[in-house]
């Protein structure tokens, strides 16, 4: 995957392209075509917001969440526009 990211002040723009092959951003990309994938969100407490999310009907879709180090979790695109939201911690 090709994979480049902007800062604009406190904001991130990541641009992924697949690269060929199977993978997760491929079947998404077929599904629902080009455009926006996921909004992204710094979080202090990922257990925290998970619970929030799942609560409110958000469905996980993936996570990593390493021993020690930075995780993250997206949940399901919603049904309006296909959009996934991922949580990150610092």
């Amino acid at each position: 995957m090709k994979i480049s990211n902007a800062q604009m002040g406190d904001a991130q723009l990541e641009l992924l392209e697949p690269s060929g092959g199977r993978s997760a951003l491929q079947e998404s990309l077929d599904a629902t075509g080009e455009g926006l994938h996921h909004i992204g969100y710094l979080v202090d407490d990922l257990d925290v917001e998970i619970a929030r999310g799942v609560s409110q009907g958000l469905k996980v879709w993936t996570m990593s969440r390493p021993e020690k180090r930075p995780g993250f979790v997206y949940f399901e695109p919603t049904k309006v526009a296909g959009i996934a939201i991922e949580l990150r911690t610092k």
